[in-house]
């Protein structure tokens, strides 16, 4: 070998190790998000766009990696090179591993806050051993990392001594080649802003709104003046009120004789002081239940209920997480999107439905088959008002465990001895966990012989679907039936694939928002379907309106049996999408780049309109979680 080649291979040629680095990072990225996206992309020119984005930025990131990979060896000598190489290669395979069963988890990549989520490590670590055993730890990370540490060790033996040049020449590819790499993506991204594959790039790169959701904000005056304006209820003069814009006093007159003629008003009012319970089924979605269309069959224990009940056939989610729901439905505040209230805003005063009802007599309790310090749950649900908290620690220790917690048959038949126990009146709410990643059911309800993570998710819906039907068998036995009602409805929608393909992007929301709300009790005497949006914001002054307790708060909903066809509906996805929605029409906001409007010739005034109040509500929200100015800590 001449000296010109001899100095061409030690300072032109990249190292063997570096290379099989390049490779494997590129072809395990590769793989770990075609496992996620496959079986979700959309016909014609589309599908060429996002495979060819999605290669690009997996090159790119698989020479980011490789950079890094480089820098390390300037600090190292040769005998470490194989060890780095195996290591970085090892932690970005099993970084993949864990994002992939986060987004089956979440519907969405690592974020930024996933921090919260680290804090509580026995539910991490439990649902990544959980899957530890299945397809895709095989594929992005046994499978590869065996091949790869195989060839790096017995193969990649370079003579060759690390030197300054050629960790250089190595460092100077990886910025060219991956800097082409990111040429297509990054200008497609910035010419089509407006594409839905921009807002898919930038989620690749595990971007969350959430890391900006919580900065410090001015007081956003025209947005607090034009929310003010659509609040229900009357201003409230006493001055103690004056520092919270939202108060608002609340009559809760609705049941009179005289509004009987109204099948809501009939059906739900009373003479008595009844009992409420909340039941939130755990990411249980209304496109997959049998009432909203599905014909896989998953739910007809919810059908035959429906017959019994009033049947919401638009009602959504606040947001997308069951923290989300907790503060939307016994508080009537519209979730922040950025750091759970109960942990991030846990000084705040609260004045929520559990409390007030506490202070009307009520015995209140909250229950759930997993553990309720998750979230800071343990320590805010007796802040605002549960007296009581039956979390994993109340059950006996062989109970049956389902994936999550215990499963949903213990739960609901320790919530039946709970109510038979308490006194009342009693206003009680339960959280189930079956339908909850990794959707373990017992084996009479495993239905498909495939048991991928879709088909789980549907045994799981099945199964819920069978047990909330013995709870309600059971509770219509006992002597408080009668007299209670009962509020069935999910705390968020679920992140699976869609049955069918989305033919707009209000099919889209409606998938990944849309939730069922059923009432029913011992003093509906016959079945109503309502059609108007709402959200779960509305739960807590429906009740105090049902129960004809007056209020002054600053509670966001509306009582349902207050509302008219103008009533709104709010949801919201960061990053995603939110939505404003009436019978007069639906606005849409896909990543805050298009919108999407369905109504009456499409109103272009009422579209504003709707446009204004959604982002009018996420400002002042966020303004008034910042300065605790929702409740007043002395009411």
């Amino acid at each position: 070998m001449s000296k010109q080649q001899s100095n061409f291979q030690n300072y032109i040629l990249p190292r063997h190790s570096i290379v099989l680095l390049l490779i494997f990072c590129f072809l395990t990225g590769v793989s770990s998000h075609l496992i996620i996206y496959f079986h979700q992309l959309d016909s014609g020119i589309r599908v060429l766009h996002s495979l060819l984005m999605g290669l690009c930025y997996d090159l790119m990131i698989a020479f980011l990696i490789t950079f890094f990979a480089v820098i390390s060896l300037f600090f190292t000598r040769e005998k470490f090179e194989r060890h780095i190489i195996i290591f970085i290669f090892l932690t970005y395979s099993f970084i993949l591993f864990i994002d992939i069963n986060y987004f089956f988890i979440f519907g969405t990549h690592l974020p930024f806050h996933t921090k919260e989520y680290l804090t509580e490590l026995e539910f991490f670590s439990t649902n990544i051993l959980e899957v530890v055993g299945n397809f895709t730890f095989m594929i992005v990370f046994i499978v590869p990392n065996i091949i790869f540490i195989f060839l790096v060790w017995n193969f990649s033996r370079d003579k060759r001594k690390i030197s300054t040049i050629n960790l250089s020449m190595s460092l100077l590819y990886t910025i060219i080649f991956g800097s082409f790499a990111g040429v297509y993506p990054n200008s497609y991204v910035s010419k089509n802003m407006n594409d839905p594959l921009t807002s898919s790039a930038i989620n690749y790169f595990y971007w969350s709104r959430h890391t900006v959701s919580d900065e410090k904000i001015q007081k956003p005056a025209a947005s607090l003046k034009r929310v003010i304006t659509k609040l229900p209820g009357k201003i409230n003069e006493n001055p103690i009120f004056e520092d919270l814009p939202l108060a608002r006093y609340h009559s809760s007159d609705s049941c009179i004789k005289s509004n009987y003629e109204d099948p809501l008003v009939s059906a739900l009012c009373s003479e008595k002081k009844m009992n409420v319970l909340i039941i939130l089924l755990e990411s249980f979605r209304a496109s997959d239940m049998d009432s909203f269309g599905s014909e896989l069959e998953l739910t007809p224990n919810f059908s035959k209920w429906k017959q019994k009940g009033i049947f919401f056939n638009n009602f959504y989610a606040n947001g997308f997480q069951t923290r989300h729901a907790e503060i939307a439905a016994y508080c009537s505040v519209m979730p922040n999107y950025g750091e759970s209230v109960f942990s991030h805003y846990n000084e705040n005063n609260f004045l929520c439905l559990p409390e007030i009802l506490r202070r009307k007599g009520y015995s209140t309790s909250w229950i759930n088959g997993a553990d309720a310090a998750y979230d800071n749950q343990l320590t805010m649900f007796p802040k605002i008002g549960f007296q009581k908290i039956i979390d994993r620690f109340d059950f006996p220790s062989d109970t049956e465990t389902l994936g999550w917690g215990f499963s949903d048959e213990a739960l609901f038949e320790k919530w039946i001895k709970l109510l038979d126990e308490e006194k009342e009146p009693f206003f009680s709410s339960a959280l189930t966990t079956t339908n909850h990643h990794p959707f373990d059911v017992p084996k009479e309800f495993q239905r498909y012989e495939n048991r991928s993570v879709q088909n789980k998710y549907y045994e799981a819906v099945n199964y819920v679907d069978s047990m909330l039907n013995q709870f309600l068998i059971e509770a219509s036995k006992t002597k408080w039936f009668k007299n209670t009602i009962i509020f069935v409805t999910s705390d968020t929608s679920n992140f699976q694939n869609p049955q069918k393909p989305f033919s707009n992007f209000e099919d889209f929301v409606k998938t990944r928002s849309k939730i069922p709300l059923l009432i029913i009790g011992g003093n509906i005497k016959k079945p109503y379907q309502e059609e108007r949006y709402f959200s779960q914001i509305d739960l807590a002054p429906t009740i105090m309106d049902i129960l004809g307790f007056p209020y002054t708060n600053s509670w966001m909903g509306n009582s349902i049996l207050k509302s008219d066809n103008n009533s709104l509906a709010f949801t919201n996805r960061p990053g995603n999408y939110w939505a404003v929605m009436s019978l007069q029409g639906r606005y849409y906001s896909e990543a805050d780049q298009n919108d999407h409007f369905f109504g009456f010739n499409d109103n272009q005034n009422l579209k504003l309109e709707y446009k204004q109040i959604g982002k009018d509500w996420i400002d002042t929200v966020k303004w008034l979680l910042q300065e605790n100015k929702i409740w007043y800590e002395k009411l």
